[in-house]
């Protein structure tokens, strides 16, 4: 019988486990490998990769029995093949049952990460700035560099501060999108070539955002905040946000936003 599955999200790639639980996937667009797959697979789980391998599942549609109806290990190292949708089972390398423990690390709301009385941890810290080269920020933490920042489309950037989209500087700087929309998928980011490097987006802040947005999809946005932006016209949206489960993450979260969009 199938076990348990990520509900939350829409996935055309799903990972199961021994006992046919979903423990991981993904919405493929096009442009998603195996050869990629690794960094998402050590990303997420904190077992070393050779402990362990997808085998694609042989029945028809959602599995009942995995671990004996499967095809044959996939070697993911140096494949370039794409992921084609369906459903894989990870057992360990020898085919058997392996439990996979799960990488626990969630991201905060993007406006957190950026907010003036309360920024990220690794901003107060000081451990993020000293990524950066750039030397003539405003503030005393780099929050607010020029390399902590990318021009986009407004579209576009709701999908980044959501973790719906990312940027992985160490492939060329291509977007992953992790909802269905190949347009926004294997795009490589424009940078300009006659910028010095303290003036362009950090590698480093673009990687963690990735690897971020990666964990998050592939736990089907478990424990990540989700909240109702339509509110009817007329409507106090503070007094209705502050009503809601999560009101103080929910208002540092606007709040921090309405801030960073006057001084950016």
């Amino acid at each position: 019988m199938p076990g348990q599955r990520a509900k939350e999200v829409e996935r055309n790639v799903h990972f199961v486990n021994a006992d046919n639980d979903e423990i991981g996937g993904a919405w493929q667009n096009g442009s998603l490998t195996w050869a990629g797959m690794i960094e998402w697979m050590q990303i997420m789980y904190q077992l070393p990769l050779d402990t362990y391998a997808p085998f694609p599942c042989l029945e028809d549609g959602d599995p009942e029995d995995p671990v004996t109806q499967h095809g044959e290990m996939i070697k993911m190292r140096g494949n370039q093949t794409s992921i084609q949708p369906g459903f894989f089972v990870l057992l360990s390398s020898e085919g058997g049952p392996i439990d996979l423990p799960v990488n626990e690390e969630s991201p905060r709301p993007r406006a957190l990460t950026l907010s003036l009385s309360d920024p990220d941890p690794r901003w107060r810290s000081g451990s993020w700035q000293h990524q950066l080269s750039d030397d003539e920020y405003l503030g005393q933490t780099g929050i607010h560099s020029t390399q902590n920042g990318i021009r986009m489309r407004s579209d576009v950037h709701e999908y980044f501060n959501k973790y719906m989209l990312a940027i992985n500087p160490d492939n060329d700087y291509k977007t992953i999108c992790f909802v269905d929309n190949p347009a926004l998928d294997g795009v490589t980011m424009s940078r300009n070539a006659d910028a010095p490097e303290s003036h362009q987006p950090s590698r480093a802040l673009l990687k963690h955002h990735s690897q971020m947005a990666v964990l998050l999809n592939m736990k089907a946005r478990a424990g990540y905040p989700e909240w109702d932006e339509d509110m009817p016209e007329g409507h106090d949206r503070i007094a209705e946000i502050a009503k809601s489960e999560q009101a103080k993450l929910r208002l540092e979260t606007v709040m921090s936003g309405k801030l960073n969009s006057l001084i950016s």
